[in-house]
């Protein structure tokens, strides 16, 4: 779909896209680049909602609020007048302000500096567009000719980070209610790449100092690098924004690209973006009595290898690009290897405690497809036109969300991702070493699930625990009844993929103790719990605690405990609240002491509370034998009330700020009170 005021395809140009959000093109500044999209004026959760108020495009207050309209938190944003778009204070009720400092946020102009690669500001002059000096060849239609024109676009664009620039705006200062502060200093990101030193990426920290005004002292830290590794081949050039096809010259010269900085989904192959773009293999964190040293690996281009299947000669992306992309968001962060903990002696470090993890790699191999637009040819839109038809579209034919055609090549990828293997802590004493281990297993059909996990301790003995999920054979399901048993393959079918059916604890090769689930499906919102089955080593199974029903959302409003005790769960608040536990009575005499079925007072909200306040009260006169709590709120604040089953009361009080500020008695006496002093 062209867009005809500046001839360039939706699909590709809007930096957001879609209806609601702003379109930015051209040769703005970064933060000409925020998203001003549709945003809520409100959200409403359980007993309450949050007001959302803006001023200029931003987030102004905030204000979370009762059903009944009272006030529970109010949050304010302040801006500065500068750019209108750094943080400069937070208001907080019942805190105060937090305020912010940036580095030249007063002194800087970023409506005439570039920036770098990477987004960074670096004191440049800011080009027309943004983009160096390149000559293109584009073709331009003139009646039923089609010509290939030489232009030239963008003039004295500079990429090239700047040390002493890169951190404007880099929060560099917090400053808390209680005056306590928080320094931040930074310094680029340092590497090699083909044996060059360079700077770039971004920025690193370089030393933090906090302060606390409750005991006077200053904490410094300060971050040593070393082992880099630059995510990419190539250091960037100006090839890196030519990112697609359509690079559209206009009659005066400017340009429109794609995108302005490098990203995770960086077009370029040699200059792999990432929210990492450079990692560290090795970080030293020092303060004046002691030292934490961290160890690092990260490999998200491990998973290289391709399978195409009967892609176009024609096939223009780069795959190696996209196949990048794919495993940097599997990989997102660095894994870490080793922590080290040290305390300064006098002169040198001793160990305190180490921290080694392992990790295993696990592959898989995922069908995906290459999607790319249709390149076509538009006449009458002055010299710019673009060209007609260069990739045939093969079998698969489809559009994008803003209806532009579109062409896809599927193909597969070999990928993966690492899990934690095992984990060693070791603490250093004087005379020994304490040593605790863990090591992991995990199902093979669904790799996020952990099935194993042995612990083993200096002296102890190895403990193993076991877990067993809805696609895996589960020892004692024969201890299930029949529809618990066939309630295991709807737990697969309705996606509780995660959800624990067995659970044991072995020692020695010996069983301890197991834990079994029988699930039901008479919950219309999902599955729940219908039975909990216990053994202890191999003993039979004993049915402890049996969940005879729920409410609407999920809530257990009556259970058994070992085939014996009863107990009734009342709540309220749209099932928020528990309201009141009952023991010693079934359902049905709570039922018919309350003269309504107790699940459907789940869904009572603030209007309706004194009433089932009233009728609970009435439960302790309806039923003298049953042991009886019942409990009060301030929804979304906390706790107001307990009455105890021999109807001692307990109050819970709070300030204006929504905080608890003392406990008082039947009597009225205070119990236990509360004073607030923030500390940084």
């Amino acid at each position: 779909m062209i867009d005809s005021s500046t001839g360039s395809d939706s699909s590709f140009w809007r930096i957001l896209g879609g209806d609601g959000y702003q379109i930015n093109e051209g040769r703005d500044s970064p933060y000409s680049y925020i998203n001003r999209s549709l945003v809520p004026d409100s959200i409403i959760i359980p007993n309450g909602l949050i007001d959302l108020n803006y001023s200029a495009g931003k987030l102004a207050s905030l204000n979370v609020k009762q059903s009944s309209g009272i006030q529970v938190r109010n949050v304010q944003f302040t801006y500065d007048t500068t750019t209108g778009n750094l943080l400069k204070k937070v208001n907080i009720n019942g805190e105060g302000n937090y305020l912010f400092t940036y580095k030249n946020e007063s002194s800087f102009s970023y409506l005439r500096s570039g920036f770098d690669w990477w987004g960074f500001y670096n004191e440049a002059d800011f080009g027309d567009a943004d983009l160096p000096n390149i000559n293109l060849e584009i073709r331009k239609t003139t009646g039923s000719l089609n010509v290939p024109v030489n232009r030239t676009i963008g003039n004295r664009a500079n990429r090239k980070p700047n040390a002493a620039y890169m951190d404007t705006y880099s929060l560099t200062e917090m400053l808390s209610p209680t005056k306590g502060k928080l320094k931040i200093s930074y310094e680029p990101h340092r590497f090699t790449v083909k044996r060059k030193e360079e700077i770039g990426g971004g920025l690193r920290v370089k030393s933090t100092e906090l302060y606390d005004p409750v005991s006077g002292k200053t904490i410094v830290k300060n971050y040593t690098y070393e082992d880099a590794h630059f995510i990419g081949t190539d250091y960037p050039d100006e090839k890196s924004l030519i990112t697609t096809r359509y690079i559209c010259p206009l009659d005066d010269g400017g340009c429109r690209v794609r995108q302005r900085t490098l990203s995770v989904f960086s077009g370029f192959p040699n200059v792999r973006g990432n929210t990492n773009p450079v990692w560290y293999g090795k970080i030293t964190e020092v303060a004046s009595d002691w030292k934490k040293v961290y160890q690092y690996d990260f490999r998200p281009d491990e998973y290289d290898n391709v399978i195409f299947d009967d892609l176009s000669p024609d096939y223009s992306l780069n795959n190696e690009c996209l196949l990048s992309a794919m495993n940097r968001m599997l990989y997102p962060i660095p894994w870490l290897l080793s922590e080290n903990f040290y305390r300064k002696s006098g002169n040198i470090y001793e160990k305190v405690q180490s921290l080694t993890n392992m990790y295993e790699k696990s592959e898989m191999k995922m069908p995906a497809a290459i999607v790319t637009p249709y390149q076509f040819g538009l006449n009458g839109y002055s010299s710019c036109q673009f060209m007609e038809k260069l990739i045939a579209c093969p079998s698969y034919n489809y559009c994008d969300v803003y209806g532009s055609p579109v062409k896809s090549f599927p193909y597969y990828i070999a990928t993966g991702y690492h899990r934690l293997k095992s984990t060693c802590k070791t603490t250093y004493q004087s005379s020994d070493s304490i040593v605790e281990k863990s090591v992991f297993a995990y199902d093979t059909e669904r790799p996020y699930n952990i099935i194993s996990k042995s612990s083993l301790c200096s002296g102890g003995a190895e403990q193993v625990e076991r877990t067993y999920y809805s696609n895996n054979t589960i020892p004692d399901k024969e201890s299930l009844t029949a529809s618990q048993r066939s309630a295991i393959q709807l737990l697969t079918s309705r996606n509780y993929l995660t959800t624990p059916v067995q659970q044991t604890m072995e020692k020695k090769d010996k069983r301890l103790y197991s834990v079994l689930r029988g699930y039901s499906s008479s919950l219309s919102s999902g599955m729940v719990v219908e039975d909990q089955y216990y053994c202890k080593g191999t003993d039979k199974y004993e049915k402890r605690i049996s969940y005879n029903k729920y409410d609407i959302y999920g809530n257990p409003v009556y259970i058994n405990k070992d085939g014996a005790e009863k107990v009734v769960y009342l709540w309220g608040y749209k099932g928020q609240y528990l309201l009141a536990e009952i023991k010693g009575a079934t359902y049905e005499e709570v039922k018919k002491a309350l003269m309504v079925d107790p699940a459907s007072m789940s869904s009572c909200i603030l209007p309706s509370i004194p009433l089932y306040l009233d009728m609970i009260d009435n439960l302790y006169k309806a039923l003298p034998s049953a042991l009886i709590t019942s409990y009060t709120y301030h929804p979304l604040i906390g706790i107001s009330g307990i009455i105890s089953p021999n109807k001692a009361k307990t109050t819970f009080e709070y300030n204006s700020d929504s905080q608890l500020i003392r406990i008082k008695d039947t009597e009225g006496k205070t119990m236990e009170e509360y004073q607030y002093h923030f500390r940084p």
